[in-house]
């Protein structure tokens, strides 16, 4: 696997992660201005998001899983028991181009932050729970050791390791999730230029939710002492 070549860590390993986006963590620090602590600590991820993503790219340890890579609920498809029902049957992940080998945490964190509510964020170590409790009977129906494979505890220090990923994804792709259709480019287009983050630098007229989504994010990194 390690001989495959990874288009997550080819475009990752070149990529500027500190001033690439730089209008959009600006705009991140505007909506926390006024609170210090949340100031200071996103400045101090922003310092050193280069190290910190480079660094995670390269990283390959026990817990290391492959991953999806863009692991957002656009890359999501459910199949329901019946055509009135809210009860899921099946669930499939598409596009897996971004696939890599890396800590299960990124693609959890990315998938967590883009897609919760406050009241899901507040209470992270729930949905923690579910996934490491969902993980366990997995293992166990391979006849594995869970506690060998990875224990809470391990979980939630690779959370704390990693969880911030998923906070600079979110801030990235909210945006586009929010975005009216009209107010993002032809991913496409940026593809044949070459510039395909620049897609994340659009702005949107529905300011208002996705700042108050980032602020929910950034706080809780902070509280949490995640940055």
């Amino acid at each position: 696997m390690e001989k495959l070549p990874s288009v997550f860590e080819e475009m990752m390993s070149d990529y500027d992660f500190k001033s690439a986006n730089k209008s959009t963590m600006e705009r991140a620090l505007k909506v926390v201005e006024g609170n210090a602590k949340a100031t200071t600590g996103l400045e101090r991820f922003i310092e050193k998001s280069n190290e910190f993503f480079k660094e995670t790219i390269k990283i390959k340890d026990k817990y290391t899983v492959i991953t999806h890579g863009d692991c957002w609920c656009n890359n999501f498809m459910f199949k329901y028991k019946s055509e009135n029902s809210q009860e899921i049957s099946k669930t499939i992940l598409l596009d897996w181009q971004l696939s890599t080998t890396s800590s299960p945490i990124l693609d959890i964190s990315y998938f967590f932050y883009s897609c919760s509510s406050k009241h899901c964020i507040d209470n992270y170590i729930s949905y923690l729970t579910v996934y490491y409790n969902s993980l366990s009977a997995m293992l166990k129906q391979f006849g594995m050791n869970v506690d060998e494979v990875m224990t809470f505890e391990d979980l939630q220090l690779q959370w704390q390791s990693y969880a911030k990923y998923g906070m600079y994804m979110a801030i990235l792709i909210i945006k586009i999730m929010l975005a009216k259709q009209e107010e993002t480019p032809e991913i496409k287009d940026l593809l044949q230029e070459k510039e395909a983050m620049d897609i994340f630098k659009v702005d949107i007229s529905n300011e208002q939710e996705y700042d108050e989504r980032i602020g929910i994010i950034v706080n809780h990194m902070v509280e949490n002492e995640f940055i």
